[in-house]
């Protein structure tokens, strides 16, 4: 099994008080991953539609029958202080 890179040594940085504009972000890899279970989504337009991650929308699978999947979840952003 392969170990997990160490974290580095982060301070933390009071957001509220900071210039979303001139703050400056490190991005740290996210290892973990996550199920998404079939689901349905409401579009902007109001239509429904069946999420299931097979990329055929004509067939609608539960999670029984094979459907859903893994995620990897997005890299963390971590603001950083200028100097």
């Amino acid at each position: 099994m392969d170990e997990l890179p160490a974290s580095p040594q982060i301070q933390a940085v009071d957001i509220d008080q900071q210039d979303p504009l001139e703050t400056e972000y490190i991005t740290q890899d996210n290892p973990n991953n996550h199920t998404v279970q079939p689901h349905w989504r409401t579009l902007e337009s109001g239509e429904r539609i069946w999420v299931d991650g097979d990329g055929d929308s004509s067939i609608n699978h539960t999670a029984e029958q094979g459907g859903g999947w893994d995620q990897s979840n997005p890299d963390y952003r971590t603001p950083i202080e200028k100097t």
